[in-house]
């Protein structure tokens, strides 16, 4: 019986503060820290807390996992996997799969596959880009050479929509969103290659997160982005 009361006291204390925000115009820093990782008006810039690249020995492979561009992210804007697979010394190997297996974010948000992109060395020597369609960016097979001595490598790419589906207690705000996931978000990669066993790695260690959306263009988003997240757990 306790809960709606807290619940009660929690959103008077919310509206409270609105009103001191709106008669004042001063500010209110973000939820969990999630003020210093906004630049401007409500943009992310990287979590310097959060590993945004990490490399991984196979037999004679170095298979390197890294986000591209930002690690933070509000719903509707995008984060970008990598997965580069090379040949440190002997003998080249012939990669057959790729495959990563991204974290489900913890409190209701999704990535949504938007697009990806392979690049290997062709028969010519030439490298070659293949678009991946938008389902199934997450694994890929076929035959692509790594060799120390050419240099040949194998890069696959993914990218992901943030995406939080939920309609939130009270009033929402004015852009996509709210998109809160403050627990950062890893995932796994398998690599097989030809006179290796399969590279199991999970997890990568490599992270992204998605942050308080448009808390820097609206005032009452500090307040109850956060609010709404606590109501969604009850």
């Amino acid at each position: 019986m306790s809960r709606p009361i807290i619940l009660t006291r929690a959103l008077a204390a919310a509206a409270a503060t609105a009103a001191v925000l709106l008669l004042t115009g001063s500010a209110v820093a973000g939820a969990a820290g999630s003020a210093d990782l906004l630049n401007g008006f409500g943009s992310t810039v990287n979590n310097p807390d959060l590993t945004t690249t990490a490399t991984k020995a196979h037999g004679n492979l170095s298979v390197t996992r890294e986000i591209v561009g930002k690690n933070t992210g509000h719903a509707g804007e995008t984060l970008t996997f990598r997965t580069t697979v090379s040949a440190v010394d002997g003998p080249a190997r012939t990669v057959t799969r790729i495959k990563e297996l991204v974290d489900k974010p913890h409190t209701g948000t999704l990535l949504t596959e938007v697009s990806g992109k392979l690049t290997y060395t062709g028969p010519t020597g030439a490298r070659v880009t293949d678009a991946l369609a938008p389902s199934g960016i997450g694994t890929v097979t076929g035959s692509w050479p790594v060799d120390a001595g050419t240099g040949a490598t194998v890069v696959h790419e993914t990218t992901y929509t943030w995406t939080n589906p939920k309609v939130g207690l009270g009033p929402t705000t004015p852009c996509p969103g709210p998109c809160v996931d403050l627990e950062a978000v890893n995932s796994s990669v398998t690599v097989d290659a030809t006179g290796l066993g399969a590279l199991d790695w999970n997890p990568t260690g490599v992270q992204a997160a998605c942050i308080l959306d448009c808390s820097g263009l609206w005032p009452l988003a500090p307040i109850l982005v956060p609010f709404e997240a606590l109501t969604s757990q009850s």
